[in-house]
Order: structure tokens, then sequence, then C-alpha cells
């Protein structure tokens, strides 16, 4: 949770100009509450690594979708034996 908060934290800060309501900038008082308890949590779940092993899963998952996108695409080309 506390990755998905940074990044809608991170995803709202690209928008400089714009004024977002407080229901928008920050999550609801349950899940701030929440995410305060998980702070000390940190000396025991590494949640660094976490990030990073999520990062290379959504990473892989579209290196295959890309793949198999531009494998489907090739397939229309005539000249290269697809379906044309």
């Amino acid at each position: 949770m506390k990755i998905g908060a940074d990044l809608w934290d991170w995803f709202i800060h690209l928008f400089d100009g714009v004024d977002f309501p407080d229901a928008v900038k920050s999550p609801p008082p349950e899940v701030a509450e929440f995410l305060r308890h998980l702070q000390g949590f940190g000396v025991w779940v590494p949640f660094d690594r976490f990030a990073v092993i999520i990062l290379a899963g959504v990473v892989f998952v579209s290196a295959c979708f890309g793949f198999r996108a531009a494998r489907a695409a090739i397939g229309h080309l005539p000249w290269i034996g697809g379906n044309g």
C-alpha cells in the first residue's frame, strides 16, 4: 500500500498547475492511519526489495506483451509470410 500511495503522490505532483481537491491529494484517514502503522515494520520486512520485485514483474509482463504485439503486427505483413 505504501508503494501505491507513493506512486499516487508522484503522479499528482506531475501536474503542478492543477489544483486537485483534498480527497484526491491524500488518502482517506483510515488508509493514512494504516500506512502510519506500517512504517515500523520496515525493520522486519524489506519493503524496498518488494518494490524491486514488483517493478521487475511489471517490466517482464510488459515486455512479454510487447513481444506478442510485435509478432501479431508482423504476422499481418504479406511479404514476411504472414496472413496478408
